[in-house]
């Protein structure tokens, strides 16, 4: 290309003319823009110990190496890893940054939290709290109370802020969070249906609509209803027990408990009222009757009544071996503390134990196959969580395949 040529082309784009020597010069590569570098308080990690971090206990594990800077943390380190390397290096998914004395330079609140639920760190907090006697579990549990005091003690701050309008909201709230616990909904649909009542026209507000919202609530209506049942049985001179025992999905037992107990002066009737309450659903940690008993003890400490034998009159259960075994049941356990107890056993229940006894051995054996595996085709095959019976929310699609309506 000419000169002349260049020259015309370069000032058509508004540019200068390009000699030979501007093209064959190679340019110094550009300065790379300046990283900056992530910085993590002192004062900021701390407080994830007693905030997000508290369920996984990390007051006992979490370390930070300070920067030259004393306010600012150079890297974070797990001593339960470090102090039981050699036992947990073996298990998968162990990172040896984890036990360095470099730590770990991922000053993130996930980085932390992804430690704690693996299942190295898992393994060595078993040591940790073995060597001193503690429990895992019962230690998380009182973790998660301490998370569970500030969380409610701000909340409750919130509220004596309120102004009367925003009150009125927010007792409505608290009325379809009882709703919900009451018809046993998941507490997902909270949400939902407070954007279904402003549909309606019902002032709900912009606070406190998140389903976490929805859950405190639950536990201070929870609490208030323990305590109205704590000053009951206070005043009673004596109550019953009764037990249910459950599965849960994940197969766990668990024992429902009940107290039976009279009000002698029940609101707008003259005459004594016998009264049911529930106490509390409690996992069942030894199975038998032993883990029974405990079961019921901790039911009635939830309420602050630590002699259950003082008042207890009754018993009452299924008619299952665990419960009135005379030797090791759990007829027998509480017949120790308290000689003069009485127990009575479901009548329905015991009905349902004599007639599988009396067909066992029979045809009976084979319907109760079929209606097994009829349960499982519906649960686990379709997944559809209804009994067989239930065919009014079923229908045929065009391929003849069942899908619920």
């Amino acid at each position: 290309m000419s000169k002349r040529k260049q020259i015309d082309i370069s000032s058509y784009f508004g540019g200068a003319a390009i000699s030979s020597k501007d093209v064959c010069t190679t340019e110094k590569p550009a300065t790379a823009a300046k990283v900056s570098k992530r910085v993590l308080h002192v004062s900021t990690a701390e407080k994830w110990k007693t905030t997000q971090l508290a369920v996984y206990n990390a007051e006992d594990w979490l370390l930070f190496l300070k920067d030259t800077d004393a306010n600012q943390v150079k890297a974070l380190k797990y001593s339960a890893c470090t102090r039981y390397y050699t036992q947990i290096s073996g298990v998968k998914g162990f990172s040896p940054q984890w036990s360095s004395d470099e730590g770990c330079t991922r000053l993130m609140l996930s980085s932390a939290t992804d430690h704690a639920t693996s299942e190295p760190h898992k393994q060595a907090m078993i040591l940790v709290m073995n060597q001193k006697g503690m429990n895992v579990s019962e230690r998380s549990k009182a973790m998660q109370g301490v998370l569970d005091s500030q969380k409610q003690g701000s909340f409750l701050s919130a509220l004596a802020t309120l102004n009367e309008q925003d009150l009125e909201r927010t007792k409505k709230k608290f009325q379809i969070a009882y709703y919900i616990a009451k018809e046993e909904l998941p507490i997902v649909k909270y949400s939902t249906m407070l954007d279904l009542e402003e549909r309606l026209g019902v002032d709900i507000g912009t606070a406190y609509r998140n389903n976490n919202s929805g859950g405190v609530f639950m536990d201070y209506i929870s609490e208030s209803i323990a305590e109205e049942l704590k000053q009951q049985l206070a005043k009673v001179h004596f109550y019953s027990v009764l037990t249910d025992g459950s599965t849960d999905a994940a197969t766990s037992e668990n024992e429902a408990v009940f107290v039976v107990h009279f009000d002698p002066d029940p609101p707008g009737c003259d005459k004594v009222k016998v009264v049911v309450s529930f106490l509390k659903l409690n996992f069942l940690q030894t199975a038998g009757a032993t883990g029974i008993v405990e079961s019921i003890k901790e039911s009635f400490k939830a309420v602050s009544i630590d002699d259950l034998f003082h008042k207890l009159v009754g018993f009452g259960a299924d008619g299952a071996n665990v419960n009135k075994g005379n030797k090791e049941g759990v007829k027998a356990i509480l017949r120790r503390e308290n000689p003069w107890l009485n127990f009575g056993w479901c009548v329905a229940h015991r009905l349902e134990l004599s007639l599988k006894d009396s067909l066992q051995g029979t045809v009976f054996d084979e319907i109760d196959e079929v209606i097994l595996r009829m349960h499982y085709l519906y649960k686990q095959v379709l997944g559809l969580h209804l009994f067989p019976c239930d065919t009014k929310s079923l229908k045929h699609n065009n391929k003849g395949y069942i899908i619920r309506q």
